[in-house]
């Protein structure tokens, strides 16, 4: 590792059409949703970027690592997701970091494209006080989540319904149970779907990220906006 003991990991799935933004596919096709997954995933790698600490690629499918490393550039760092489901690839990305002497870690998804660097800074400083800080989304779920070393609980990506409006609470409750302090960030939207591509385009066009990846695509393309 590198000299700073702080980490971000982005969870980053290959861009195949039909396997990425599966409920965007329904509205967009197969081909417009991985187009628009990659600029999400370009997005979010250029907001975490600047933070300036050590940056992790964890890929699914394990086996697409070279596929993802021609795509975003060969200089970043790389690791699989290992596991069976969504939290267990969690918790071992977790474990490995940890193991390689990281001592705050935060995690996010490509599904905030717009999110602010404020917040993550924030989980970052709110991890010298607490065990473990998150980031709640509008659609049930968290588009962020960190531990300290010592507040790290696997417990909270066990046995959670995931893809459900119940994934927040039941993190909670896990963390709860395992007397875990906890930041809570403020609220953010994921994009999940074309009335969520549509609000995050009305919510930035004054904004910094009106010049990104995704809003350079999006208006490009005005009938994928049309009411």
């Amino acid at each position: 590792m590198s000299g700073d003991d702080r980490c971000v990991m982005v969870f980053v799935k290959r861009p195949v059409p039909g396997e990425v933004k599966t409920r965007l596919s329904i509205e967009l096709g197969t081909e417009e949703a991985a187009d628009l997954y990659r600029c999400f995933v370009e997005d979010t790698l250029a907001i975490v970027d600047g933070i300036g600490v050590p940056v992790i690629v964890c890929v699914h499918p394990p086996g697409s690592m070279d596929d993802i490393a021609a795509w975003l550039g060969k200089d970043r760092a790389y690791r699989p997701q290992q596991g069976d489901d969504l939290g267990a690839r969690m918790a071992d990305a977790f474990r490995t970091a940890f193991d390689e002497g990281y001592e705050r870690i935060v995690l996010v998804g490509s599904d905030s494209p717009d999110l602010e660097l404020a917040l993550v800074r924030e989980a970052f400083d709110a991890l010298d006080g607490y065990d473990s800080v998150i980031g709640p989304a509008q659609d049930g779920g968290y588009y962020l989540i960190g531990f300290s070393r010592k507040g790290f609980t696997a417990d909270v990506f066990v046995d959670i319904p995931w893809s459900t409006f119940e994934v927040l609470g039941c993190t909670l409750d896990a963390l709860a149970q395992a007397g875990r302090t906890l930041h809570f960030l403020p609220p953010w939207g994921d994009v999940d779907t074309i009335a969520d591509v549509r609000a995050l385009v009305r919510r930035n066009r004054h904004t910094s990220f009106s010049s990104s990846r995704t809003m350079v695509y999006l208006n490009e393309r005005p009938d994928l906006l049309s009411e």
